[in-house]
């Protein structure tokens, strides 16, 4: 599978700490934790991460705790850049990044 980080400011995030939490919608028979092969902007492998399902937002205050590894300045602005009813919070870890990915 793939996970796309077409987001400027989650991508930044992941690439330089390495990790990032991302909100995204419910991933429908999906595996909760897998390897999955990673992606922006055009097709083609810029490396590979580790995500996994880290817990369902049932309240947007939930949220504050992770706001800050997210890449966003605030829940709101988060909340916008993944759509108002994305509530799959996952932790994605880079595993490995091509050279031309950094």
């Amino acid at each position: 599978m793939v996970i796309w980080f077409n987001n400027d400011k989650a991508r930044k995030c992941l690439l330089k700490r390495g990790y990032v939490y991302t909100l995204r919608h419910l991933r429908q028979g999906g595996a909760i934790e897998k390897r999955e092969v990673l992606m922006w902007e055009k097709f083609g492998s810029r490396g590979t991460v580790y995500v996994r399902l880290w817990e369902t937002i049932d309240k947007i205050e939930n949220l504050r705790k992770y706001v800050s590894e997210s890449g966003f300045d605030s829940v709101e602005e988060w909340l916008k850049a993944a759509g108002n009813d994305a509530r799959e919070l996952y932790r994605v870890d880079v595993i490995e990044l091509r050279s031309e990915a950094r």
